[in-house]
């Protein structure tokens, strides 16, 4: 067979694969994938080649419009495998952003011809307008059992949907693009735009109880990371200004905002541990650790080599902290009486932990490697590092009591681990089964299984009276 005859069968395929799914979308019920045939308008669009949005809200029901006039938002039933012009306009519309909020669906335009805020009501499978203004509403924040709602592309404000009356209403303004908010309390959250622009700097206020917003700080934007302390808050920016760099502190008493450390940006990676907190930024202009005093607000370093220093581990006074690449290698050790940090292990990334009493295991976040898997354990007393285990894959732990079970994550690797605290030595348990994720206690023994039944061949039960384990049959919840 020449290249030309190949070319021209894979084409002859490609056409037969494009007329078969042409005029129809996909849905998923369970794991299931089907296809569903479009009604006229709908296949139009498709014909032409003009976006279909698609949102499915269950396992019976799609959203779907178009881009294309008159398309308006139809539902498809899954069970009756009928199609319902929910929502009909005479202008060019692409309803495609679709947002769940309890039992309904809000949906809005990308096009000033398909203004408002569109509400889907799914106990009654209908749709209706409840905001006529503006579109491209596809910020939404969760606040309780409410949502606050602001344009990508105009400066419309705030809006507030009530899930009680299902009514929408403007409670702010001006600007848009307000995508970071974050609870600071039982009643008030902060809130930040992604936007430039005037009506869009600095940070705003959301008052739970007569739903107002206040502007309380008017520089910066892009205030994406939070950390809340006692009644304070520290803030980052992710954006590097004049007006962003460093850490800000909000306090809850008089809803001030103020800077109190000058360098780097992104400070998100925290650890609050008693009345301090360590804080590591995600990116180079903010080298080392930093420490936050909650007794005088002070902000200072005390560790400066890497950055991205992400995961945390509290054991007692003490805190393991590792990171990820080259920004953040090697294992450390904060001390909260002296406020100290030391590297207590040179290289690798260390992701997960599991304490029992005065020790931690430890597995690397590359746990397949040859050169860096295995298990490790470190002692508090001492704040020595050593190597218990060198095998690959394990990741999952699972603790009992004083034990702990350890778990791999790839089918090489079937069996389990078990670290005994008392003897302080680990033994492995040749058994089917991998990715064992759950432990349950019943009665004296444990019952271990895999989410994933494809798994593992059962449930495991191990008996820490005699450190025993025996494979049974049967999965969790069944007889």
């Amino acid at each position: 067979m020449t290249n030309k005859e190949r070319l021209e069968i894979n084409n002859a395929k490609i056409e037969q694969i494009q007329e078969t799914l042409k005029n129809k979308i996909l849905a998923v019920i369970g794991n299931k994938q089907i296809e569903v045939e479009l009604p006229e308008i709908l296949a139009n669009a498709y014909e032409q080649q003009l976006n279909i949005y698609e949102f499915q809200v269950n396992d019976d029901t799609i959203l779907v419009s178009a881009k294309v006039s008159n398309a308006g938002v139809w539902i498809y039933k899954i069970s009756e495998n009928n199609w319902i012009n929910a929502f009909e306009s005479n202008n060019y519309n692409g309803y495609r952003y679709f947002q769940m909020v309890g039992d309904n669906c809000l949906i809005s335009s990308d096009s000033v011809s398909g203004p408002g805020i569109l509400v889907y009501n799914s106990k009654d499978d209908t749709i209706q307008l409840k905001y006529q203004d503006s579109y491209g509403w596809s910020n939404f924040m969760f606040i309780g059992e409410n949502c606050l709602i602001s344009s990508a592309s105009l400066e419309r404000g705030i809006l507030l949907y009530n899930t009680t009356n299902n009514e929408i209403n403007k409670i702010y303004s001006t600007g848009y693009n307000f995508k970071y908010y974050h609870q600071v309390s039982e009643t008030k959250w902060l809130i930040s735009s992604s936007a430039s622009g005037a009506n869009n700097y600095g940070i705003f206020l959301y008052n739970t109880n007569d739903k107002s917003i206040e502007r309380i700080h008017t520089k910066g934007t892009q205030w994406s990371y939070y950390q809340n302390i006692g009644n304070k808050c520290l803030i980052s920016s992710s954006t590097s200004t004049t007006d962003t760099v460093g850490i800000w502190l909000y306090d809850l008493t008089d809803d001030s905002v103020r800077q109190v450390y000058s360098i780097g940006t992104s400070w998100k990676h925290t650890k609050v541990i008693g009345n301090y907190c360590l804080l590591s930024s995600n990116v180079s202009s903010g080298l080392g650790i930093l420490l936050y005093n909650t007794n005088d607000d002070s902000v200072i370093s005390i560790y400066s080599e890497g950055y991205a220093w992400e995961y945390f581990q509290e054991i007692g006074n003490k805190c393991l902290i590792s990171g990820w690449g080259n920004s953040g290698q090697g294992l450390l050790v904060y001390d909260l009486l002296d406020n100290s940090i030391k590297k207590i292990y040179e290289k690798d990334r260390w992701k997960y932990f599991h304490v029992i009493n005065d020790r931690c295991l430890i597995i690397n976040s590359n746990s397949g490697s040859s050169s860096t898997g295995g298990v490790f354990l470190y002692n508090k007393n001492d704040d020595s590092v050593i190597q218990i285990n060198k095998q690959t894959y394990w990741q999952n732990f699972l603790g009992a009591g004083n034990n702990c079970l350890i778990s791999s994550t790839n089918s090489s690797r079937n069996g389990l681990l078990l670290y005994s605290y008392d003897s302080d030595s680990i033994s492995t348990f040749q058994i089917q089964g991998y990715y064992y994720d759950t432990i349950e206690k019943q009665g004296e023994v444990y019952h271990i299984s895999a989410s994933d039944k494809k798994r593992a061949k059962g449930i495991v039960i191990y008996n820490p009276s005699n450190n025993s384990i025996k494979l049974s049959k049967y999965y969790l919840g069944e007889v």
